[in-house]
C-alpha cells in the first residue's frame, strides 16, 4: 500500500474521531456528524475501513443496551459467559446491520425535521431524505445520553416505520428457537464474522 495514502487515511480517521467525540453537540449535530464520518470511512482502504467502522459503531451506538434488547427474553436466561460472548460477536454483526444505513443516506438531500426530548434516555431525531424519484423517506433516530460522559448514543434507527433493532430481535429470536439455544446464535454470528475477514 502507498505510504502516503495510508498516512492520509489514518489522519482523516483520527481527525474525524477526535472532532466527533469531543465536540459539545446537540442531537441534530450528533446525527449529522455521525453520517459525515461514516461517509468518510467509505473512502478508506478495506482493512482500515473495517476497523474504523467497528470503532465508529462502538463509540456511537449503545451496543450493550441494543444487544440486550435484540436477545429479548433470552438475555435473562443467558449465563454471564453467554452474555459476554454474544456482546463480543454482536459488535461485528452491528457493523453489518447499521453501516449500510449510514453509508446509504445521501447527505445532499438529508434534512433534520425536528427533535423530541422525551427524557435523557429517549430522544428522537426526525429526519427525511429525498430519493432519486423525489420520494421523501422518513428516518427516525432514537438516542440516549449518558449521565457520566454527556455523549449521545444511538439505540435504534427506524426507516419508513421499520425499526432495525426490532428486525434484528425478530431474526435472532427466531434463529434461537429453530436452532436450540443462544450458543447456536453466537456460533452463527462468529461464523459470519470469520467469513468476512
Amino acid at each position: 500500500m502507498n505510504f502516503r495514502i495510508l498516512f492520509l487515511s489514518l489522519f482523516s480517521f483520527l481527525f474525524l474521531t477526535f472532532s466527533t467525540a469531543h465536540a459539545q453537540q446537540s442531537p441534530e449535530e450528533f446525527v449529522v456528524l455521525l453520517m459525515i464520518e461514516a461517509k468518510g470511512l467509505a473512502e478508506l482502504p478495506g482493512d482500515i475501513r473495517e476497523q474504523a467502522l467497528l470503532h465508529l459503531v462502538r463509540r456511537s451506538f449503545d451496543l450493550p443496551l441494543v444487544g440486550k434488547f435484540v436477545l429479548g427474553r433470552y438475555w435473562r436466561k443467558a449465563t454471564v459467559e453467554q452474555k459476554n460472548a454474544f456482546l463480543e460477536v454482536f459488535e461485528l454483526a452491528a457493523v453489518r446491520s447499521f453501516s449500510p444505513m449510514l453509508n446509504g443516506i445521501p447527505l445532499d438531500s438529508f434534512k433534520i425535521v425536528r427533535v423530541a426530548y422525551k427524557n435523557i434516555d429517549n430522544i428522537l431525531v426526525f429526519s427525511t431524505i429525498e430519493s432519486g424519484n423525489k420520494e421523501v423517506i422518513k428516518i427516525h433516530w432514537r438516542l440516549r445520553r449518558e449521565y457520566i460522559n454527556p455523549a449521545y448514543r444511538v439505540i435504534d434507527i427506524t426507516a419508513e416505520g421499520v425499526s432495525l433493532i426490532v428486525t434484528l430481535r425478530s431474526e435472532y429470536t427466531s434463529f434461537i428457537k429453530r436452532n436450540g439455544g443462544i450458543d447456536s446464535l453466537i456460533a452463527e454470528l462468529r461464523r459470519k464474522a470469520d467469513e468476512k475477514r
